[in-house]
């Protein structure tokens, strides 16, 4: 796994300054050999009425002129709502990948943000020694459910952003119980799945967290 950098901190008054501590972390990170930066969620742009397309250009720009991947969070705006958006870019500044919080915390939806009900809440990372990593949101990946989904769909680890911290969650030294993932009222099989019952004979059988992970996931609606 290559070097990941975890920022933290909390973010100030000005979003031009928020966005200048992100670019001296990017570039201190890649001058140390990291090959991704994680930005703490919504850091230079708590207000859900903010524009998240111009503020994902400006992600995209630090990540090309740093030299580094990096992952941030931004608001999205579709259809007259306005969701907690995740995404990375490489040190090229294209974009990776790009999701949406299903879970936002009580202040974001007093805030006027909204949850997401649909696909994708991880997105796979590529390149640069990142393969077998998800970019995901802290609230939602701590959902045992969705964090067992990932680990048994074959993903190492999750770079997560939260609120003011980040983290890189090791699924292979998570403890994710799978119970939370195959227990009957989950998958809506009628028999119970604890015990020796082999796993591929149940993968086949609806899972309401299949839909969550998408190895492609759509751009933004508001911009780039």
């Amino acid at each position: 796994m290559a070097l990941v950098r975890l920022a933290h901190g909390s973010p100030g008054p000005s979003a031009r300054e928020n966005l200048d501590l992100v670019r001296a972390w990017a570039e201190a990170a890649a001058y140390d050999g990291a090959a991704v930066l994680v930005t703490p969620e919504l850091f230079c742009a708590p207000d859900p009425t903010a524009s998240g397309g111009a503020l994902r250009a400006r992600f995209a720009e630090i990540a090309r002129t740093s030299g580094i991947a990096l992952v941030a969070s931004s608001p999205e705006h579709d259809a007259g709502a306005r969701f907690v958006a995740l995404s990375w870019w490489d040190r090229f500044g294209n974009l990776g990948g790009h999701v949406r919080k299903h879970r936002p915390g009580p202040a974001q939806l007093a805030s006027g943000f909204s949850a997401w009900d649909g696909p994708p809440a991880a997105a796979a990372l590529q390149g640069e020694g990142l393969e077998g990593g998800v970019i995901c949101c802290a609230d939602d990946v701590e959902i045992p459910e969705f964090a067992a989904f990932l680990k048994h769909s074959g993903a190492a680890r999750a770079l997560v952003s939260g609120s003011e911290t980040t983290a890189l969650l090791e699924f292979r030294n998570a403890h994710i119980p799978d119970s939370a993932y195959w227990n009957p009222m989950r998958s809506g099989v009628p028999f119970s799945q604890r015990g020796p019952l082999p796993q591929p004979l149940l993968r086949p059988l609806p899972r309401p967290y299949a839909g969550w992970f998408d190895a492609r996931p759509p751009e933004p609606r508001d911009g780039s």
